[in-house]
Parts: C-alpha cells; sequence; structure tokens
C-alpha cells in the first residue's frame, strides 16, 4: 500500500474512535527503508491522536533492523511472540514469523529503552529461547 492509502484508511478508522492502530507486515516482506517510510508519516499524521503501533513478521537474522527503523521513525509500541512462534501461511518464506521477544527487547537496549518489566529481562529472554527451540523440533 502507498503512504496515502495507508494514511487514508487510518483516518477512517480513526473517525471511528479506534485508539490503537498496529501498521503490520504479516508476510515479512517490508525492508527497514519501507518500514521507517511507512511509520514515520503516520505517527507524524496521527500521533498526537492516537497510539501507532506495528506488527512486523521477519525472518529473525532481519528483525532487528526493522525494529530499529520503526523505533527510529517514532513508534514505541511493538507486537512480539515469545520465540517469534506463529506466522502466516502467505508469507513466501517458511522462516519468516512473528518478531521474537527476545530480539524486540534486545534490540530495544541499542535506544537505552529500558522495558517495562517487573522480573528479570534475561529469564523472560531465557524462556523465549527456550520457547523457540521447543517449537523447531
Amino acid at each position: 500500500w502507498t503512504e496515502e492509502e495507508v494514511i487514508e484508511g487510518a483516518r477512517n478508522i480513526v473517525e471511528m474512535g479506534v485508539e490503537t492502530i498496529s501498521l503490520a507486515d504479516t508476510v515479512g516482506l517490508s525492508d527497514a527503508a519501507k518500514i521507517a517510510n511507512l511509520v514515520k508519516p503516520v505517527i507524524a499524521e496521527f500521533g498526537e491522536a492516537i497510539e501507532i503501533g506495528v506488527h512486523l513478521h521477519s525472518r529473525r537474522e532481519q528483525a532487528a533492523e526493522k525494529i530499529l527503523a520503526a523505533y527510529d521513525a517514532g513508534c514505541r509500541r511493538f507486537d512480539s511472540a515469545l520465540g517469534g512462534l506463529g506466522g502466516c501461511p502467505f508469507a513466501q518464506d517458511e522462516l519468516v514469523g512473528n518478531i521474537p521477544t527476545e530480539i524486540l527487547l534486545e534490540t530495544l537496549t541499542q535506544r537505552a529503552v529500558q522495558p517495562p518489566i517487573k522480573k528479570s529481562l534475561a529469564g523472560l529472554v531465557k524462556s523465549s529461547r527456550e520457547i523457540a527451540g521447543v517449537a523447531l523440533h
């Protein structure tokens, strides 16, 4: 979708009273530049009125660059899944799944973000990796 189409769609949703929108790439085809080029104008248009987040799918090795692109474009709400479990049956790459929580948390530390986790971040990351390992076998 073009930037204009996404902004128009978001405008329609906002007019219905929706207060949170997640921009999604559920097949993992977007790269960091595409993510930044879409997130930034949507946040500029609606960021004061509603919460804008992202729901991204990716191969594990490309997840960090996608997270940082969204973060640097102003996004502060990220969907993730422990171990990156889940995906989309329409993805052209069987290794594409949800952004792994452990990668999300580790990546955001590059921007000095302290996640709102009450217990051990290391414990969550360890659990997430264990879940991913079980799912792969």
